[in-house]
């Protein structure tokens, strides 16, 4: 979380998959990685590559979430809105909150 605060996004990447490599299931490590994933995507992404790459990233951990928590319509509306950022239907938006919770 500290990470993300100091848009350290890559270090807060990092520091979440070594928590999900340890307990898979750990939500709030899940979810931090899609705000930075996303956050990356945003600010971060040299090329469109580099772009689709991050938010496609996102997309998956989001995808996590929603079967972690199926009644959470924050993160199917996450889902949608990175989907339409992957189609250029959606301005990429900056994520201090990411989905909600």
């Amino acid at each position: 979380a500290a990470r993300l605060k100091l848009e350290r996004y890559g270090q807060a990447v990092e520091d979440c998959t070594q928590v999900l490599c340890l307990q898979s299931k750990h939500t709030k490590a899940v979810f931090r990685r899609a705000q930075a994933y996303e956050a990356l995507a945003n600010g971060h992404a040299a090329d469109m590559a580099t772009f689709q790459d991050y938010v496609g990233r996102a997309m998956e951990d989001v995808k996590t979430l929603v079967v972690l928590e199926p009644t959470c319509k924050d993160h199917k509306a996450w889902h949608q809105r990175l989907k339409g950022m992957l189609e250029g239907a959606a301005d990429p938006a900056p994520v201090a909150n990411g989905g909600g919770g």
